[in-house]
């Protein structure tokens, strides 16, 4: 499915019935209203953003399964040949198609209150590389530590400079956020101050942050690994990137190839 179908059908067709709204005149709701008026505008506002499907496992090739399937016990003989059937059969395909299209899918789909949400959709930064390619954190994350993932195409989108995308790279970040949806009684349900433990309170991020709440008022919410004080919650947001919730910032500006090696960026 190309990237333009996949963003279309994410599109929400239908608005919600609108629930019952927060007590205008609390002061956790003015709070909530400033961090909201603070995360318009800024990064990745105006950027562009690069999604890297990650290949599926179903997008394997006949002859890729051909060879896995020769690859199990049966297939070998005691000197460790192939047997002459499995050979045949997997030379069948002599010339199939060897690299398959990576399935469009929404990135890592993380169950609510993990320490990371259900996105629509995951970018990172793109940069313009040599050759008209393009990388990001991402990308230079995946080379380097999941190669697998790895796919040759990519899909660059712009970012509406006014959308409102929640920033979080700190555990303190996080602690704020949860604490905040905490006092306007939506979410965050365990019992949880700083007078927790260091690692009390980690659990209760991990229990139950309210992504859902964010998700209602935020169009995605970005990180970029802090290099100060702990982040145990946030461990596992291996590179800067951003979790979309709204894809209607987004405006797909088309298909490119990823800078795989990469190689020096251009100077442009």
């Amino acid at each position: 499915m190309r990237a333009k179908q996949f963003i279309t059908e994410l599109r929400p067709k239908k608005k919600k019935a609108a629930e019952i709204p927060y007590d205008p005149q609390s002061e956790a709701y003015e709070e909530l209203q400033a961090v909201k008026e603070a995360s318009t505008g800024n990064h990745p506002c105006n950027t562009l953003q690069l999604f890297m499907p990650r290949r599926h496992a179903s997008a394997k090739t006949r002859y890729q399964k051909h060879l896995d399937n020769i690859s199990n016990a049966w297939a070998t003989d005691d000197q460790g040949e192939v047997k002459p059937n499995y050979q045949t059969w997997a030379d069948k395909h002599p010339d199939a198609v060897t690299e398959a299209a990576p399935i469009i899918a929404a990135g890592k789909m993380v169950p609510p209150g993990n320490n990371k949400p259900s996105a629509i959709l995951w970018t990172s930064t793109a940069k313009k590389s040599v050759n008209n390619t393009y990388v990001s954190d991402w990308v230079r994350w995946v080379s380097g530590n999941q190669s697998d993932w790895m796919s040759e195409t990519g899909y660059i989108y712009k970012v509406n400079p006014n959308a409102t995308i929640l920033q979080l790279d700190s555990d303190h970040e996080a602690e704020r956020i949860y604490g905040l949806f905490q006092k306007l009684g939506r979410g965050a349900t365990a019992e949880f101050d700083n007078r927790d433990g260091y690692y009390s309170r980690v659990t209760h991020l991990y229990k139950d942050f309210p992504w859902g709440e964010i998700a209602k008022h935020f169009d995605g919410v970005t990180h970029f690994p802090s290099s100060y004080g702990r982040n145990e919650f946030l461990y596992g947001w291996d590179c800067e990137s951003t979790a979309w919730f709204n894809p209607n910032v987004l405006t797909l500006l088309g298909e490119v190839k990823i800078n795989q090696a990469d190689e020096d960026d251009d100077d442009e």
